[in-house]
């Protein structure tokens, strides 16, 4: 099941001051106490990760901010059909109708297809729709986007795309997954969020 990462502007503003104190990864380095295990220190540091990379990409997202459990995460095409079998799952024929790709060189966006890409093109996809966007042209965001993708990638993250996905102006949108394998999740980040207003 799909739970949002932010609940109303309360929680990105309070994610956003906690990101602003940080100058690196969240976690890294911390050591597990009160009664946390290291795989629960390292599953927190993910999703904490995630949600800077969220961040950067500004407030005005319609989709995205979720996270989803799936049952396997190997062979990493059992994480991306768990998460469309979630996403999905009042769609049928939808599910159905997706096909998979895993080491995509393209980033799919205009049918139902999800896949994985390598990290590099996963980097380069970030960082050309965050310089496209007028709300997130800034240096500084770029840096702030690539620290927090650096710090997935060396927790092991798979990086992929649900090309299926529409933005709030009902429009093809770079729909970014981020595949923690360890931790049996999905996360979800539209990169190019619009709206009709």
């Amino acid at each position: 099941m799909g739970r949002n990462l932010f609940n109303g502007s309360a929680a990105i503003a309070l994610t956003a001051a906690l990101m602003s104190g940080c100058s690196g990864a969240p976690t890294e380095g911390a050591q597990p106490s009160d009664g946390q295990t290291e795989d629960e220190l390292q599953k927190n540091a993910f999703a904490s990760s995630v949600r800077h990379l969220l961040l950067t990409v500004g407030e005005d997202f319609q989709h995205g901010g979720d996270v989803f459990s799936v049952a396997s995460a190997t062979p990493i095409e059992n994480a991306l059909r768990g998460y469309v079998a979630t996403i999905y799952k009042d769609d049928p024929d939808t599910i159905k109708a997706f096909t998979y790709k895993i080491g995509s060189h393209v980033f799919e966006s205009d049918g139902p297809i999800a896949g994985t890409v390598s990290n590099n093109f996963a980097w380069n996809v970030i960082e050309n729709d965050l310089n496209m966007s007028d709300a997130t042209d800034s240096k500084a965001n770029v840096a702030k986007a690539k620290k927090a993708f650096d710090t997935l990638t060396r927790a092991g993250a798979v990086f992929g795309f649900d090309g299926s996905q529409q933005s709030g102006c009902a429009a093809p949108t770079d729909f970014l997954l981020v595949i923690d394998p360890k931790g049996k999740k999905v996360y979800t980040i539209e990169l190019t969020p619009c709206s009709e207003s």
